[in-house]
């Protein structure tokens, strides 16, 4: 008896899950892909990775030499 009510709160979960997700807006992945590539221009010139820092404490200051 345990197992069934278990098993029943378990799906019960499961129902709320879905019923949540079923009013989250779906897009499409073409709209989406567009929206992140004007994200990725706009941005360009304060990514640091794609611009880095000239000052950057942490960069290696010369070559490691081992012989």
């Amino acid at each position: 008896m345990a197992a069934l009510q278990n098993q029943i709160e378990i799906l019960k979960e499961e129902v709320q899950q879905l019923s949540h997700e079923v009013g989250v807006p779906r897009g499409k992945v073409s709209d989406s892909i567009e929206e992140i590539r004007s994200y990725i221009k706009e941005n360009e010139e304060d990514d640091p990775f794609l611009q880095p820092n000239k000052d950057n404490p942490f960069s290696e200051k010369g070559a490691c030499i081992i012989l």
